[in-house]
């Protein structure tokens, strides 16, 4: 398993994790540039991939939509989108050379929240990355599911 994260400490995570065949990466999946070097770094550790599960975002701000500034709006979008988008992106050309495999996204049930639009559209982005996805590369073997958790502590 490799866990990826922008924080350094990400690591001492993979240490810690149980079961062993664990390693951490540094890298921002914010990027395009970020997720294609996650990949393969995977590739490079563990000879290939089988599963992606990008479990990442979370709303930033919470607020009505009419006071988010612009800013803000990228900012979420940015967090809890785009990782998912280029991590999906980067990892098809190694699921689809192994012949399948499984992509997990994380959503949310705050698609239908109040008080952080910008953070639901992206998961909401997210849903709709996923059944196309789904629809598009089942006939090569790549199953693309979504879970879409309430509020964790």
């Amino acid at each position: 398993v490799l866990f990826v994260d922008r924080a350094d400490f990400v690591a001492e995570v993979a240490a810690e994790a149980p079961g062993g065949n664990t390693a951490g990466f540094v890298a921002d999946l914010e990027t395009y540039d970020g997720a294609r070097a996650a990949m393969a770094c995977a590739v490079a550790t563990f000879g290939r991939i089988d599963v992606l599960i990008n479990g990442v975002g979370g709303a930033i701000r919470m607020r009505p939509f009419a006071e988010f500034e612009p800013e803000q709006i990228d900012a979420e979008i940015r967090r809890s989108l785009m990782p998912t988008l280029y991590s999906c992106h980067a990892v098809l050309p190694h699921l689809l050379a192994g012949g399948g495999g499984t992509i997990v996204n994380v959503s949310s049930n705050a698609t239908r929240g109040i008080r952080r639009v910008p953070y639901s559209a992206a998961k909401g982005g997210v849903n709709a990355l996923t059944a196309a996805l789904a629809m598009e590369y089942a006939e090569h073997g790549v199953r693309v599911v979504a879970t879409a958790p309430g509020g964790t502590t």
